[in-house]
């Protein structure tokens, strides 16, 4: 269980970047979340940023899936 939550705050890693670095120096700390950031306030681009959203919730999504089935044929996940 904390395999899977560890691994979706790591993808959805916004706060820390934002408040540390600003996405600095140059784009060393780009992660998806960022660029999804930067594209719907900065470029007010909605249509593309709500996009970039959607991507980072399926693959959130599809990695919890990928867990939960590796774990429970393990046996190692009790529901």
């Amino acid at each position: 269980m904390v395999l899977i939550l560890q691994t979706m705050s790591a993808i959805r890693a916004f706060d820390v970047i934002y408040v540390l670095t600003g996405g600095g120096p140059g784009t060393a700390t780009t992660t998806l979340t960022w660029k999804t950031f930067l594209i719907t306030f900065q470029s007010l681009d909605f249509g593309l940023g709500s996009a970039y959203a959607y991507t980072v919730s399926f693959i959130t999504f599809v990695l919890a899936i990928v867990y939960f089935r590796v774990l429970y044929r393990r046996g190692e996940f009790e529901s």
